[in-house]
């Protein structure tokens, strides 16, 4: 288990490291964590129990089986060895589609930021002397104060109306989560009755991987499809790569969903996993490997 792979793979934002813990939310617990000596160590309050932070890590999910026996080319098992140790976390769905609404077009600095901001007048939590906020709930998010005029945009409108979608029971995390990902994805994104405001193919991935168990999942962001033309290009259909080689040029859902289902019948439920590895690697020049 490699903490820093798996709180610096971008899946996961309002967590930092203070005096080699990792501190951030699981839950309503403040919660610091470390390795050491191949154990998984704990600080949290109110304590947070063995099974709560098995679930957030994701312990139960071994990759061997996600594998399913499936060969993996050459250039893909390397970066898992290089990786070895991150973990996919399961978040909580509406932090995470919170978080992903505003995370277009900013970086993860920025999107701290926005949901410190967002989080600044609600309840402060405390572990080892050391403070956080919680981000509201959706039915709380509908009484906070937008910061200053504009704020956000539309991004912010998304918010509002997902909250609402939430709180009336519109949208259900729990029905999108027992559905195929096909199914889940398109009801995301594609289908008039109950598409989301604000969510496109990426943020749609986002939250199936990173809180609603498809972990055959495969966001698609520049990072990762510059990755996919360098390391995959079979992956990507030419007219698509050719679009790709045009600075400026943003695929279309239907492009998106043609490449998804390539890396998705070549990586299967591991893709999720290769995915953060993947981002990894083109954000940080590895020993032996090009840099982005």
């Amino acid at each position: 288990m490699n903490l820093d792979f798996t709180f610096e793979s971008g899946q996961i934002f309002q967590w930092r490291k203070a005096d080699g813990w990792w501190l951030g939310i699981v839950g309503t617990h403040a919660t610091m964590l470390r390795t050491e000596d191949g154990s998984l160590l704990v600080r949290s309050n109110p304590e947070a129990s063995e099974e709560r932070i098995k679930e957030f890590m994701c312990l139960n999910v071994r990759y061997d089986d996600l594998a399913g026996g499936r060969s993996v080319d050459e250039f893909t098992s390397s970066l898992l060895q290089d990786y070895r140790g991150l973990r996919i976390l399961k978040q909580d769905p509406w932090s995470c589609l919170m978080s992903y609404i505003v995370s277009a077009s900013l970086s993860i600095r920025a999107i701290d930021r926005v949901l410190g901001s967002i989080a600044s007048s609600c309840r402060e939590l405390n572990v080892d002397g050391l403070s956080l906020r919680e981000l509201p709930g959706p039915s709380d998010f509908l009484n906070v104060r937008r910061p200053r005029k504009r704020y956000l945009g539309r991004k912010w409108s998304y918010l509002r109306q997902a909250a609402r979608d939430i709180d009336d029971g519109t949208l259900d995390f729990d029905e999108i989560r027992s559905l195929p990902y096909d199914v889940a994805w398109s009801s995301l994104v594609i289908a008039k009755e109950s598409h989301v405001m604000g969510v496109g193919p990426k943020v749609a991935d986002c939250l199936l991987l990173f809180s609603l168990d498809k972990p055959e999942a495969f966001p698609m962001d520049r990072w990762i499809m510059r990755g996919l033309q360098r390391h995959y290009g079979w992956l990507v259909p030419e007219r698509i790569a050719t679009k790709l080689r045009n600075e400026g040029e943003a695929l279309t859902v239907r492009e998106y969903e043609a490449v998804s289902q390539n890396v998705r019948s070549h990586f299967g439920k591991l893709g999720g996993l290769v995915q953060e590895c993947l981002f990894l690697h083109m954000r940080t020049a590895r020993p032996g490997r090009p840099s982005a």
